[in-house]
């Protein structure tokens, strides 16, 4: 096997072994909160979160995408003095969302006139994990990105919630704000984890120089990455925002219970993605296009091979997972399950064709694409969530799956002639 396809491997494997704990630290998180709040109130928290989770999708594009990519090629064209450079103006850019979030709240009551809006603690801190993370990532420590970024929160919330909340053992109701402060707790101890990390790694490596600052990260890269991470934002969490306009909260709980199952299938896109972004970024800088599509598929087919026994389990499952581990309040979840199994499906099967855009410096392209899933997403959920709630939600998630990676796929092949579909053989795929 080539060597750089066995190094790719093994940093999947080491992404797995990481989310392995996270995602039964997340699965056990929703349960908990699930039950111990009720379905109105476990509601209410999930649009919270998606509110916050909009508010910082661009500043956190910017992170995952700009600061990952400029990091890994600053590393392999051997200009580390833009590294300190990328890390400070990701955290400028992020200082006027926080100063208007801060001292005019009421102006993001647009996405949500419902809910109350997140707190700046909340904005900070989650965007920390995810400046943090990305950092890591770009630096090739994937899977110490990875464990900030995306397990801490769950692993720490965890522990909060059944050791100082005592949930277990106490069966009682759990209040939304020990909810939230075990939310804010985890993602602290997160970042505080990361930044240690990441400043003993910066020494060891000699990293920590006088920065140096790129004229194209504010004139190209910013605003179409902050349009982009915003539309996305509002593109994945377009069925809970119309679930709170025109639905009940208990509606958003079913909805939120059968994505956080179905969301397991797509960890193997995501982890896969971890460990392929700065390795994209670096055949980009290199020009080399042909094992760019080979890497791209690689990791396509890793995925789908992984993916489809968890969203066949589900589905054959739903029943016994959904009674087994939740309250007679979210028995409507079972169903919807199923469809948001299939949106998982199509998503991995097309592959990280997202990224592929995203290290091409094509983000335009991903535009174009969110804002076709919006305008599906928009018709389907004001005709279909006002009428069936949850079961609305889940389909229109379905036909903003397959409108955006259908359109990506599509202009991958006809803008570079690249493929980012899995290979068919996937013994030859990983033996080339």
């Amino acid at each position: 096997m080539h060597t750089a396809t066995s190094k790719f491997l093994f940093a999947v494997a080491r992404n797995l072994v990481v989310k392995s704990v996270g995602i039964p630290a997340g699965f056990l998180c929703t349960v908990l909160l699930a039950n111990h709040l009720g379905s109105t109130l476990y509601g209410e928290y999930t649009l919270l979160i998606s509110v916050a989770t909009v508010l910082i999708a661009g500043i956190n594009r910017i992170y995952s995408v700009l600061l990952v990519r400029e990091i890994a090629a600053a590393i392999t064209l051997k200009k580390t003095e833009y590294i300190n450079g990328i890390f400070i103006f990701c955290i400028v850019v992020a200082i006027p969302l926080v100063a208007l979030l801060h001292y005019w709240p009421s102006g993001f009551s647009l996405l949500s006139a419902d809910a109350d809006p997140p707190s700046t603690l909340l904005i900070l801190l989650m965007l920390s994990v995810v400046l943090i993370g990305s950092a890591l990532r770009g630096l090739h420590y994937t899977t110490l990105g990875l464990f900030v970024e995306q397990v801490g929160r769950p692993v720490f919330q965890l522990v909060i919630l059944v050791f100082i909340g005592g949930i277990i053992w106490r069966q009682e109701t759990l209040s939304a704000d020990f909810a939230l402060k075990s939310l804010l707790l985890a993602l602290l101890i997160s970042a505080i984890v990361g930044m240690t990390a990441l400043i003993y790694q910066a020494h060891q490596a000699k990293l920590i120089k006088w920065p140096a600052f790129k004229r194209s990260w504010l004139v190209k890269g910013v605003p179409t990455l902050l349009i982009l991470g915003y539309l996305g934002g509002i593109n994945m969490q377009l069925p809970v925002l119309l679930l709170g306009k025109f639905s009940s909260s208990s509606e958003i709980a079913q909805y939120k219970v059968a994505i956080s199952i179905s969301s397991l299938i797509g960890v193997t896109l995501l982890t896969v993605n971890m460990a392929l972004g700065p390795r994209l970024s670096s055949l980009k800088a290199k020009n080399d296009l042909v094992n760019y599509e080979h890497r791209l598929r690689q990791a396509c087919t890793l995925v789908v091979y992984l993916a489809i026994p968890l969203a066949i389990m589900f589905s054959l499952f739903s029943d016994y997972i959904i009674l087994r581990f939740f309250d007679s309040d979210y028995n409507g979840a079972t169903h919807i399950l199923w469809i948001c199994c299939l949106a998982q499906v199509i998503n991995c099967f097309c592959g990280p064709v997202a990224l592929a855009f995203n290290m091409l410096d094509r983000e335009a392209t991903n535009i174009s694409a969110i804002l076709l899933s919006i305008v599906v997403g928009l018709v389907s959920g004001i005709f279909l969530i006002p009428e069936y709630g949850a079961w609305g939600a889940a389909i229109t998630s379905v036909l903003t799956t397959i409108s955006w990676n259908l359109f990506l796929v599509i202009r991958l092949k006809s803008l570079f002639n690249i493929t980012s579909l899995p290979y068919i053989n996937p013994v030859r795929a990983f033996l080339r």
